[in-house]
């Protein structure tokens, strides 16, 4: 599954559609069980984590 689109609402494997600095922000600065959270430490999740493998 690439993308699947509901009701305005989208879900996809795609990894290009995700905006790293906006998750990043949220990450470091908003959840406190990551709060400060290094850049390199989420690039590093998402590219080894299996809903984004290609």
């Amino acid at each position: 599954m690439d993308m699947w689109v509901n009701n305005g609402f989208s879900v996809s494997t795609n990894k290009d559609y995700l905006d790293l600095s906006l998750i990043h922000n949220f990450l470091s600065k908003e959840a406190y069980w990551s709060k400060g959270i290094p850049i390199q430490t989420v690039k590093k999740a998402i590219e080894n984590s299996p809903l984004y493998q290609q």
